[in-house]
């Protein structure tokens, strides 16, 4: 863990250090977009496995921030976000409350993020052409800043704070995705593989996991 802290840190001083120096031209812009998020890992179906008939699902949820574009020629770029991003998982089925009808219920662990992943992107670029397709690859650091239980059944609902010393405070992933620019807007669809439990107990393995669809504006500066 030390070692990939360690180097998710040296990648962020380069990308902000470095790379704007070396940078042929900079474009920075704000970006938003929809997450869909769940949890992999051994011990991700927990739920089912304690006895509960429940089936884990998608969270649904939101990002938010920006990106500053670091350029180096026509065919690669560096890009570093800073996100507010939406994480978790949600768990549904039919539960047994006391009156011997089973009921609809659900639960969910909603984890919110301040993420800074870091883009290493091969641009396809054409003189000829105004859409750039990309793809791309890089590590993610997220700190997390919530954490939620919540819970419904039977018309019922109730959410809590997580317990402390339940969730780590860092989280680390591998993005990878693909792109597509035009003018100033960009489009990216990416998938969070996440490297590390968030779970804050060694024999427990839940990972965050999930898609991601922004879209950026990006205004250059440089």
């Amino acid at each position: 863990m030390r070692r990939t802290t360690l180097g998710t840190a040296l990648l962020c001083t380069f990308a902000f250090g470095a790379a704007p120096l070396a940078a042929q031209s900079v474009t920075v812009g704000p970006m938003a977009g929809v997450s869909f998020s769940t949890f992999s890992g051994d011990d991700a179906d927990s739920f089912s496995d304690s006895g509960l008939d429940f089936d884990k699902g998608t969270r649904t949820g939101f990002a938010v921030g920006g990106f500053a574009e670091f350029e180096f020629g026509s065919n690669f770029a560096i890009e570093p976000q800073l996100l507010y991003i939406q994480k978790g998982a949600k768990y549904s089925g039919s539960v047994d409350i006391g009156t011997g009808t089973p009921v609809d219920a659900s639960a969910g662990i909603n984890l919110d993020y301040i993420q800074l992943p870091v883009l290493f992107k091969a641009e396809l670029r054409k003189p000829d052409s105004k859409l750039t397709p990309s793809v791309f690859l890089g590590p993610a650091i997220g700190f997390n800043v919530s954490c939620k239980i919540t819970a419904e059944a039977d018309g019922q609902d109730a959410s809590d704070d997580c317990p402390d010393d339940t969730i780590k405070s860092t989280d680390f992933s591998l993005v990878f995705g693909a792109g597509l620019e035009y003018g100033n807007f960009s489009l990216q669809g990416r998938y969070d593989m996440g490297m590390s439990s968030v779970a804050d107990a060694d024999d427990v393995d839940v990972k965050n996991s999930g898609w991601l669809i922004t879209l950026g504006y990006g205004f250059r500066i440089r």
